[in-house]
């Protein structure tokens, strides 16, 4: 955690001082100098002064500094994004210019192809343009359908079928089962009512037979969210509601993520599976900061997958999108990555997992669907990696 805090700040500090230089170019801020680099150090620092002020209680206070920080830290990766793309397309340009000018064929004094200012404004307009359209895109959910079919589904029947109260009952061969996932929803601060409401309205679109939730649902104090719980509870899913803890659940404390969940409605798996009537299995287990942070045996997948049994269907559900090799697993559910949230940052995290967001298949024949996300990390904005729910139709074959 150290490391990564050291790593973030490293990076984020660096955006400030992009910033600060380019705006010096086209503004000099004179006696206000010192003033603006106290506000730059404050926005720096405001993802760790959130967290403390939320600690202590002093939710006002938090919700003011998260949207003046988030806001501004989605604004500043977009200024850094843009500022650096014109730089070195300025860079480009002078550098064809400068080898026409030299042999000749073109006279002229070397200079600049884009001055500094005229970069700090470029960038400061799309950083602002796309600001805007990214708070609106985060709140645009997209369901993302996936079809799916398996052999092993051939004569499904749940324990109830769903809607007829009668024991073991066939499915109906026509009839998809409607798995719906839901991930890195980030309830805290910024996700609150207004920004859930969507969000369960495609999950009650969606129709689902099976609700599942694979990680950071929750990223806030439950003071905070408590009275969400009842509103997710409301959610129907004949089949059942299953849930994992994810990396913030386990910031946030495991336990007390634990216990929201439940109150949400969901069976949290952690290490375990629940058998669905007589061909269906979902499996699940936590995020491997809990292995860090000594609260997750370090054998929990190898040991779960060890049990899994080849006559099911077996759903695996995991925060992260790595494969450990082993088990029958049929289909792994992941997030964890939001395609980035601001692209291009999805570069970075095909980078980290080196898989891609959506329905792939792995090495040793799983399908692992990774999704967007269905909220919001930091920034309460998303730039070309809308949010989603996903509906995963599964067939008989």
């Amino acid at each position: 955690m150290l490391l990564f805090l050291s790593a973030f700040f490293l990076v984020y500090g660096s955006l400030h001082w992009l910033f600060y230089r380019l705006l010096k170019t086209a503004w000099e801020p004179g006696r206000w100098r010192w003033l603006l680099l106290f506000v730059l150090l404050l926005l720096t620092l405001a993802p760790v002064l959130v967290r403390l002020l939320e600690r202590q209680g002093l939710e006002g206070t938090a919700l003011v500094a998260a949207y003046a920080g988030f806001y501004w830290m989605g604004f500043v990766f977009l200024f850094a994004v843009a500022a650096l793309l014109l730089s070195g397309l300025g860079w480009l340009l002078r550098y064809r210019r400068q080898r026409r000018v030299l042999s000749g064929d073109e006279p002229g004094r070397l200079g600049p192809f884009l001055p500094p200012a005229a970069i700090f404004k470029l960038a400061l307009v799309f950083a602002l343009a796309a600001s805007f359209y990214g708070h609106f895109e985060a709140r645009r959910i997209i369901i993302e359908e996936v079809r799916l079919a398996s052999p092993k589904l051939a004569d499904f029947a749940p324990a109830v079928a769903a809607g007829s109260g009668a024991a073991n009952e066939p499915w109906p061969a026509e009839r998809p089962l409607r798995i719906v996932k839901i991930t890195d929803v980030h309830l805290g601060l910024l996700v609150q009512e207004a920004r859930l409401a969507p969000m369960l309205a495609a999950v009650e679109q969606a129709r689902p037979d099976i609700l599942v939730a694979t990680g950071d649902i929750v990223d806030g104090q439950g003071d905070g969210i408590a009275h969400l719980a009842a509103k997710i509870r409301r959610l129907e899913a004949p089949l059942g509601k299953f849930a994992i803890l994810g990396n913030h659940e386990f910031y946030v404390g495991a336990e007390q993520s634990r216990a929201f969940l439940e109150e949400a409605g969901f069976t949290v798996l952690r290490g375990e599976s629940v058998v669905i009537g007589n061909r269906l299995r979902i499996a699940g287990v936590d995020d491997r900061t809990g292995i860090a942070m000594g609260l997750t045996p370090p054998e929990q997948e190898r040991e779960l997958l060890a049990e899994l049994p080849a006559a099911t269907y077996n759903i695996l559900l995991k925060h992260q999108p790595e494969i450990v090799p082993g088990g029958h697993v049929d289909l792994q559910l992941s997030g964890h990555v939001h395609r980035g949230q601001l692209v291009p940052f999805n570069f970075f995290t095909w980078l980290a997992y080196r898989v891609p967001t959506g329905l792939s298949r792995a090495e040793d024949g799983r399908y692992l669907y990774v999704g967007r996300g269905t909220g919001t990390w930091g920034p309460p904005v998303r730039f070309l990696a809308p949010p989603e729910v996903t509906l995963i139709k599964l067939y008989h074959q």
